[in-house]
């Protein structure tokens, strides 16, 4: 039997392998198909929740009438709270928030509270929750899209109170001006010129804040404003030249010392003199310390020695005056205590006399000792060589006395004056050597131990206590007889310095209390 085939009029018959692609294509399509669905169905529901979202979020800022998202007020975030969480918010941030006031050159922290800002912070916040709105109070659709606002605050200022704090401020803040001054340097006088101060100007200040004080307080910092301050002298030239002259005038010291009866004169070098000058703030008055005058001299004087010092320096507070004039000041030079090594041989009346000091004065500086015996090594201590001299110096008159020669001199101003034949005392009751004073004036003294008249007695030292010698005319006796007329130019007297009557006479109204009289053996 033969199979016959079939045939398709207008088909060409496919082999296998082709149809079995055609059928895998046609799947992969429905593959394709089915997640093109499902991400479009995916996309739908989300623009559902976006746009459920977005209408939940619109109803709950236009329903519950809150601030919309991203609005601040003076850098306080307020997105999302309602107007009285919104104002406590501005409150309590407003308190502690701290912001700087500057003048340019140094700032410090501040709350706008201290400095009298007052925040409305109710009106404040009704002015974020008023941002995206429009008349109608209703956030546009879009409102929650657009970029984040500031809203300025409502702020005013206290005005009394910003001055009080400023007022506390500006100890911090002013600067003050530097007068200019005078410097010694390298042995001249040099000008230090002025620089201007600054001070808080406080009104200008308040002025610019009360102006609008939320655009003072936009940027954090508060501007202060300063004035300038001027010195009251700028230049010192004229003061540099000045001391630079008046350097060229030294100070002078002249100190006397009454026991050797030398003057010694200081002159101030004007390395030395420059410490001392002051100029007077105001007036420009230049004047000297005493007080680094008188420094200066305590050094100066170690030289003198240990035994003698300065004292009685005049005129302390007319110092500068007597710069300038070229007059010097005056001092005078005192001695101190000192040891003395007795002796074989020695009693208190032979070193009385060998050092010109009455034996008591020399008792009542050695409390407690033995007056009647002394022992050779035993050390006393002498009093000052100037103890005979109590009252003020007389230094332009001074009164030399020769036991040796029997010779009296008198000096004015260093020059001799008058030379005098004398008679000092006699061997058994000598007149000290030293250094004495004129203490006394009586017109004609009596003796009372030797029943005689000393006319134009002037006292000097005391011999022993309340019995004083001195100088005087020749005595007269109470039976009338003048006494020593013939021996004048020998030893004669009890212990005075006796001169003729005409020369006594004359001697004692020259010889002023205070006269130094020098005895020499």
């Amino acid at each position: 039997m033969v199979r016959k085939e079939r045939s398709y009029p207008y088909a060409t018959a496919a082999p296998r392998g082709l149809q079995r692609a055609a059928i895998t294509r046609r799947r992969k399509l429905s593959s394709l198909d089915r997640a093109a669905i499902a991400l479009a169905g995916l996309v739908a529901v989300g623009v559902l929740l976006l746009v459920a979202l977005g209408a939940g979020m619109y109803g709950y800022f236009t329903l519950f009438e809150r601030v919309l998202p991203g609005v601040r007020a003076g850098g306080i975030p307020l997105g999302g709270l309602s107007v009285d969480a919104a104002a406590e918010r501005l409150q309590e941030r407003w308190q502690v928030g701290s912001l700087a006031i500057s003048d340019g050159q140094q700032s410090w922290a501040v709350s706008a509270a201290e400095l009298g800002f007052n925040l409305d912070a109710r009106a404040t916040a009704e002015r974020a929750l008023q941002v995206g709105r429009g008349e109608s109070g209703w956030p546009s659709p879009f409102a929650l899209l657009q970029q984040p606002e500031t809203v300025a605050p409502l702020v005013t200022l206290d005005t009394d109170q910003a001055r009080a704090r400023l007022q506390n401020a500006a100890a911090l803040m002013d600067v003050p001006a530097v007068e200019a001054a005078v410097r010694y340097e390298n042995g001249r006088w040099v000008a230090v010129p002025g620089a201007s101060g600054r001070a808080l100007a406080i009104e200008e200040t308040i002025a610019s804040w009360a102006a609008d004080p939320s655009a003072a307080l936009r940027s954090g910092i508060l501007p202060a404003r300063t004035r300038e301050v001027p010195p009251a002298r700028m230049d010192a030239s004229a003061e540099a030249e000045r001391l630079n002259a008046m350097l060229n005038v030294p100070l002078r010291l002249s100190a006397f010392d009454p026991v050797t009866g030398e003057t010694l004169d200081l002159s101030i070098p004007p390395q030395d003199l420059a410490a001392m000058v002051r100029v007077q703030e105001g007036t420009q008055q230049i004047t000297l310390d005493p007080a680094a005058f008188s420094a200066f001299l305590q050094n100066w004087q170690a030289g003198m020695g240990s035994e003698r010092y300065l004292d009685e320096v005049q005129d302390l507070d007319r110092l500068a005056e007597l710069w300038q004039s070229g007059q010097p000041l005056q001092a005078r030079v005192r001695y101190r205590p000192v040891p003395y090594t007795v002796q074989p041989g020695d009693t208190l009346l032979s070193v009385s006399y060998e050092v010109g000091i009455p034996w008591f004065l020399i008792r009542d500086a050695n409390p407690g000792m033995d007056t009647e015996s002394l022992s050779a090594g035993q050390q006393i201590t002498l009093p000052p060589k100037d103890i005979n001299l109590p009252l003020p110096v007389v230094r332009a008159k001074r009164i030399v006395i020769s036991i040796s020669q029997q010779r009296l001199w008198s000096y004015q101003d260093g020059q001799l004056r008058t030379q005098s034949i004398i008679s000092t005392g006699i061997a058994r009751s000598p007149t000290m050597a030293g250094v004495f004073q004129v203490r006394s004036h009586d017109i004609n003294a009596y003796a009372s131990n030797w029943d005689l008249w000393m006319p134009h007695f002037m006292g000097i030292y005391e011999a022993s206590p309340g019995f004083m010698n001195g100088i005087h005319g020749l005595p007269l006796l109470s039976s009338g007889v003048r006494l020593w007329g013939n021996v004048l130019g020998s030893p004669a007297s009890y212990g005075c310095i006796i001169l003729t009557l005409q020369e006594a006479e004359e001697l004692y109204a020259w010889a002023d209390e205070g006269t130094v009289v020098e005895i020499q053996p």
